[in-house]
């Protein structure tokens, strides 16, 4: 057992190399560079870059070296935590996935407990009213949640509860509570009014697989002999 799942582990640490090396080569396949755009929109707005301050940029990046060596180089400060620096907002990337990965934490674990209540008790209770009218309403939205694209549900929920019921079309907080740096209870009663539809969405997909896979492993169980009997 232990072999096999050192063998396993080996097998996981292989593809993730492979994969990082597949992913990084697609992302430099196209001409250019994230730098060579971002000073040219500098340009644009009237700023001057000089010759001299590119040459270091793409030194400080490693972007003046050959592709290998660039994901040696990328691959080495990702070992040791270094993710780099955005260009877009000249912060730390480790620092801007802090910032939002507790609020990312919280509405991935409030579609789970969603995705996982719902998706039992609606699969048990269409196993247990096999063939009911009710049975076949949820089959049907379960089905529909499996086969329709997430990005339609977001947009249709998006319309709906800014059409129909007032809430906000995007965006955990409000304007005036985004730039607030302290907690407050009207900014948590701001994110409240805003988690819904986020968690439906996310939700939806994974709610009707588990009902399928709960209906039908509760029907194979209640028609096998120990319980018939």
């Amino acid at each position: 057992m232990i072999k096999y799942l050192a063998r396993r582990f080996v097998y996981a640490i292989g593809l993730l190399v492979v994969l990082s090396m597949v992913s990084f080569a697609i992302i430099q396949a196209p001409p250019g560079d994230y730098l060579s755009t971002y000073i040219a929109r500098l340009s644009r707005t009237g700023q001057q870059v000089s010759d001299a301050q590119v040459q270091s940029l793409r030194k400080e990046y490693g972007l003046d070296k050959p592709l290998p060596l660039q994901y040696v180089h990328w691959m080495g400060k990702v070992l040791r935590g270094d993710l780099g620096r955005s260009f877009e907002l000249n912060r730390p990337v480790r620092d801007l996935i802090a910032e939002r990965l507790p609020l990312t934490l919280l509405v991935m674990s409030l579609s789970l407990a969603f995705t996982y209540v719902l998706g039992i008790l609606i699969g048990i209770y269409s196993a247990t009213h096999q063939y009911s009218l009710m049975d076949h309403i949820f089959t049907v939205f379960s089905v529909a949640g499996i086969a329709i694209p997430g990005f339609f549900f977001a947009l249709l929920f998006m319309f709906l509860g800014y059409k129909y019921l007032g809430l906000p079309a995007g965006g955990l907080f409000s304007v005036e509570h985004a730039l607030e740096s302290t907690w407050s209870w009207a900014k948590l009663g701001d994110l409240l009014t805003r988690l819904p539809i986020p968690i439906l969405i996310i939700g939806l997909s994974g709610t009707g697989w588990l009902v399928r896979v709960m209906r039908g492993t509760l029907l194979d169980e209640l028609n096998k002999a120990y319980v018939v009997t």
